[in-house]
Order: C-alpha cells, then structure tokens, then sequence
C-alpha cells in the first residue's frame, strides 16, 4: 500500500468507504473493528493528504461523514488488485471451507468442521 502513499489503516479505511461510504467514524470504527478516536485521527491525516472529505449529516448536525474524493477513489482498484493475490494466497484452500458453530451451544462442531473462534 505504501507504494500507493497510503498505510495499512488508511488503505483499510478507504476499503470501508469504498464499500459504503458517506459513514460516520463510529460506524467505521465498529467496521473495522478499531475505536473511534482511531479512525478520527486516522481521517484527520486522510483529508489532509486529499484522500477523504468530511460533511456534516444532512439531517443531524453533531454527526460528520467521510467521503472518498477523487484521489481516494482512484486508489481503490490499485490497491484491490494488490491485495487479491495476497488474500488468495493467505485463505487459499480454507476460502471456500464453512466453518458451522454448533448446533446446540456447549456441543462440539459436526465432525469435519470447527467453532468459530471467540478471540
């Protein structure tokens, strides 16, 4: 990604909005899985390198959304194109293996399958 002028975080920001954008940096924090004084700092060094635009919620103004810009958009089949081939080598033959949690909870998975993890 760094080839590209964005880091791993920002790159996954981007990915959030590119899938959905206009959200707030809480429904993108609880996206990534990241707490939202992380997404705001990250979007702070977002819009000041040109990639995002912050805009007020048209109908509740204490709320901002982020926006891809221009710049930021163009950056997305690059650098989805980049990860493809490292996704595919990394989930290889386990992409398409469905992982079923127990029927019954406190029952071990049916035989050939296993549990979610909880970490």
């Amino acid at each position: 990604m760094r080839r590209h002028g964005v880091r791993l975080g920002q790159g996954r920001l981007l990915a959030a909005l590119w899938k959905q954008d206009g959200r707030t940096p809480g429904e993108v924090a609880a996206a990534l899985n990241v707490t939202t004084p992380t997404v705001v700092k990250t979007a702070n060094r977002m819009t000041a390198a040109g990639l995002i635009t912050r805009r007020r919620d048209d109908r509740d103004n204490r709320l901002v959304r982020l926006w891809p810009t221009d710049a930021g958009r163009a950056l997305q089949e690059p650098i989805e194109a980049e990860r493809r081939p490292l996704e595919e080598k990394v989930t290889g033959p386990h992409r398409d293996r469905a992982r079923a949690p127990p029927e019954h909870p406190g029952e071990d998975p049916p035989v050939g399958k296993s549990a979610p993890s909880t970490c």
